[in-house]
């Protein structure tokens, strides 16, 4: 029987540096390439690829489609979710919500064709936007969906590297509007920094629209606008004086709706802060393996001057020791990330 091919997901293949740049720069059009399973761009991540054809004898390798491990019922919530997210950061910004759905969509994105698992649109005509509020909009699906991954105890590496593919669309509209003008790397740090305190602040308003939407496929800007008004009178204290003791809440009536759970246990709040912390210590690893890299190449340079000076051949050695120490650093990081993965499964 003829070998076949082996089933990987992007975790499996990327190396660390692409890694470290996709969750950094996110999965804009210089990773293209990639989505379409080729990986030759780049020499580590090709040699990661035939490294795991070698051993396990497949014929090559297929790429899973991102988040297909999800239930059609968990991926129509997360894509919910995402437009959601969409939906209220851009009209905190002061956009002008036409409506948003939820399902199979075709777009575009800086003339590539997309499918979409939802679509927010909007009434822009006329309608001048800063890069930060535009930033901050189009990182607001991605973010929401970490968020939504985190309070099922399933943010993962592999996971997040799904959603950065997901929210290819939307880094690549970044793109266009940054141009080169500004440094891709700073915009999406602040852009997320920014839109992760308004998650946090909004999610009751994201989920409910989110569930909405579910329900129902598509909400319009009146809609919309309902349910809001609707969480926001829900979450107002009531402004009058105690009179006794309370009657204790009717749990049906406060229920956070489905798919937006608060954290309110030690658990939920430990696997977040956990998540949040390999998330960090991914940028770290792929830091690390740039700098390698870029020693090796130091190192290289210093090999072609043809010289016998002491000074030369005396800080190619510093940048040898330098390089092992990295090694050494690499591992702990490696140990700790380990450490921290494993405690998070059993919590």
């Amino acid at each position: 029987m003829a070998p076949e091919k082996m089933l990987v997901r992007y975790a499996d293949v990327l190396c660390d540096v692409c890694t470290f740049q996709i969750l950094n720069d996110g999965w804009g059009r210089r990773f293209d390439d990639l989505k379409r399973g080729d990986f030759r761009r780049c020499g580590a991540c090709s040699y990661r690829a035939r490294t795991i054809v070698e051993k396990h004898g497949s014929a090559g390798l297929v790429v899973e489609q991102p988040l297909k491990w999800l239930s059609e019922e968990d991926q129509r919530e997360y894509a919910a979710v995402h437009e959601a997210a969409h939906a209220i950061v851009g009209t905190d910004a002061g956009f002008l919500l036409r409506d948003l759905a939820v399902g199979t969509q075709e777009s575009t994105a800086g003339g590539i064709s997309l499918t979409a698992g939802g679509l927010t649109r909007w009434e822009m005509k006329g309608v001048t936007v800063n890069t930060a509020d535009y930033a901050t909009y189009l990182v607001a699906g991605m973010r929401a969906n970490l968020r939504w991954l985190a309070d099922r105890g399933w943010d993962t590496h592999a996971n997040r590297m799904d959603v950065a593919y997901g929210g290819f669309g939307d880094v690549v509209n970044l793109e266009d509007a940054v141009d080169g003008r500004l440094d891709m790397r700073a915009v999406m740090r602040d852009a997320n920094r920014t839109v992760d305190a308004r998650i946090e602040k909004r999610w009751p308003h994201i989920t409910a629209v989110a569930q909405r939407l579910i329900t129902h496929g598509r909400v319009d800007a009146d809609e919309f606008r309902s349910v809001v008004d609707a969480v926001d009178r829900r979450t107002v204290p009531d402004p009058r004086p105690a009179q006794g003791p309370s009657k204790p809440s009717n749990p049906s009536s406060i229920a956070p709706i489905s798919g937006g759970t608060a954290m309110s246990t030690l658990a939920e709040q430990a696997r977040t802060a956990l998540s949040l912390a390999n998330e960090k210590a991914t940028y770290v690893q792929g830091a690390l393996q740039q700098a390698g890299l870029d020693i090796d190449d130091i190192i290289a340079q210093l090999a072609q001057v043809t010289t016998d000076a002491e000074t030369v051949q005396q800080a190619s050695g510093i940048y040898q020791q330098a390089k092992a120490d990295l090694e050494q650093l690499q591992s702990l990081i490696n140990s700790a990330v380990d450490t921290t993965q494993q405690y998070a499964g059993v919590l």
